[in-house]
């Protein structure tokens, strides 16, 4: 036993001087003859798995990626039998387990389908077969826990090219909070750094749409003071893509068919039944948008927006013009980064109604409204704390009132599931001086159902609770809205959807409305 550990010994010797004469004689560019002396390496008996890492990197460099590939499986036959070779990720027994020299192996295949995927210049659909199998092999190397972190990193960046954002998301999470556990790493140039797998988070969360999120973690990558100047400049040039100063003009005219135009109670219906007959509770209006919005950054740190929107509804039967108004709303917004992770915004608000009587528009109430805003970005979450000061003017009266709301919008999401969910409450006083205390909870979503179709929807509840009967009730609000942008004309969009209100007063005089929608858009 002894003189087999001797010999076994010297022949690792023999070996690696082998090697490193290959390596020189490749290094004096005298390839030939490093191809012969390290081939001699793989005759023997007893494998020596640098030498076949080091022919295979030859190979490579001479662009022979074939041969490439063919010696790393050579090696990974030798080293693990009952190898995963030729067995579909689906299909893999995991409880064949390899030994660590195979697992290393698997991850050097893992890596070079990657770098070939990235580097090389393929078609499309090769490049995704490419991503594809070091998937495969970054997955087998992930379930028997070798090199954790730079693993599920390595898994997120193959995710992140394949547009599965949500996987890329959770798997860099997961590389991030588990770089401390990974202390035995061997090739230190293929790991990726904290910083670097922030800026692959920050990516992901803007091409999933949570842009606030994205700009915190590329935010963190700008910071460090251990991110190389090359990624401070890449990270700075997504941010400035994201903030470049701009103004844009959003135009949108859609017909809406109402089950209530006149957004009356069941008293007031039946009333209208019986003194205005010819008067229809149903009907079909026109709804024209005009939305400027305006976009200047200050000084690297602050972000200025503007934004003023104009809304009209004119009812196609003159019967109906009582329930014709115009919303007019300005608002302008102050943000600035507290820290990497989160930012503070400062938000001023003004609404104007108008309802029309007697045939002429008279301004029916305003609203001014402070908003300070507090938008925090943690592992697994952006959370959102908004706490709002309201000024109502009515045409005899004025008064304030304030509120609070919390918001949630988790990383986790898919292709049709991107929500944000928020709970909140409001003290909001009435025209007639009483004041209303309301208590709202949501959810709204985001489907990208390919890159033209998109689906928003919003569910909300709210509880208002006032003296009066007739201002108190329970309110439940749904909203679903399809939006299709053409491929040869990007600015211009088809809008449709649904729209459907049931509130049930204290008094059990209710209300309760649907809408559809169907109209244009066209973004400037």
């Amino acid at each position: 036993m002894l003189s087999f550990s001797i010999y076994s010994q010297t022949v690792n010797q023999v070996l690696e001087l082998r090697l490193s004469k290959a390596k020189l004689l490749a290094s004096q560019n005298q390839k030939r003859s490093a191809y012969k002396l390290i081939l001699k390496n793989l005759e023997q008996e007893q494998v020596h798995p640098e030498s076949y890492y080091f022919l295979s990197e030859m190979y490579l460099n001479s662009s022979q990626v074939r041969r490439s590939f063919q010696v790393l499986y050579l090696l990974i036959k030798k080293q693990h039998k009952k190898n995963f070779l030729n067995t579909p990720l689906s299909m893999i027994n995991f409880e064949n387990t390899p030994s660590q020299n195979a697992l290393l192996t698997y991850y050097k295949i893992a890596s070079q389908f990657l770098t070939e995927a990235q580097e090389g210049v393929y078609p499309k659909i090769f490049k995704i077969k490419l991503l594809l199998l070091a998937k495969k092999y970054y997955t087998v190397v992930e379930n028997f826990d070798f090199r954790i972190s730079s693993t599920k990193a390595q898994l997120g960046k193959i995710f992140l090219q394949l547009n599965e954002n949500d996987s890329a998301i959770q798997k860099l999470l997961e590389a991030k909070n588990s770089l401390s556990e990974d202390n035995k790493s061997i090739f230190k140039t293929e790991d990726l750094t904290k910083e670097e797998i922030n800026l692959l988070i920050g990516q992901s969360l803007i091409k999933e749409g949570q842009i606030e999120a994205g700009k915190l973690y590329l935010r963190q990558v700008t910071l460090s003071d251990n991110s190389s100047n090359s990624l401070v400049d890449y990270s700075t040039s997504i941010q400035s893509l994201l903030d470049e100063d701009y103004i844009d003009l959003d135009f949108s005219y859609l017909v809406r068919s109402s089950s209530n135009i006149l957004d009356y109670k069941d008293s007031q219906l039946t009333s209208l039944k019986t003194t205005n007959p010819e008067i229809s509770e149903s009907g079909v209006y026109h709804n024209r948008n005009i939305n400027i919005i305006m976009n200047k950054n200050l000084f690297k740190k602050w972000v200025v927006k503007a934004n003023f929107s104009y809304s009209d509804k004119v009812a196609t039967d003159k019967l109906q013009e009582n329930g014709d108004k115009r919303d007019l709303l300005f608002n302008f917004e102050v943000g600035v980064h507290e820290s990497s992770t989160s930012t503070i915004k400062l938000r001023y608000e003004y609404e104007s109604n108008y309802r029309k009587l007697n045939s002429s528009f008279t301004k029916n109430y305003s609203i001014s409204k402070i908003i300070p805003t507090w938008i925090k970005a943690s592992d697994t979450a952006t959370f959102v704390i908004r706490a709002p000061f309201e000024s109502y003017t009515f045409l005899n009266s004025s008064a304030s009132g304030t509120g609070l709301t919390l918001g949630y919008s988790p990383f986790k999401k898919t292709q049709y599931w991107n929500p944000f969910y928020f709970v909140g409450y409001r003290s909001i006083p009435e025209s007639n001086q009483t004041s209303s205390s309301s208590f709202l909870a949501g959810v709204s979503n985001l489907s990208i159902l390919n890159e033209n179709w998109n689906f928003v929807t919003s569910f909300d509840l709210e509880n208002r609770d006032n003296e009066l009967e007739s201002l108190s009730y329970l309110e439940l609000n749904f909203k679903g809205l399809f939006s299709y942008r053409f491929k040869r004309f990007k600015s211009l969009r088809l809008d449709t959807g649904l729209k459907y209100i049931s509130r049930a007063h204290a008094g059990n005089d209710n209300l309760s409305q649907y809408e559809l929608i169907l109209g244009m858009g066209y973004t400037f």
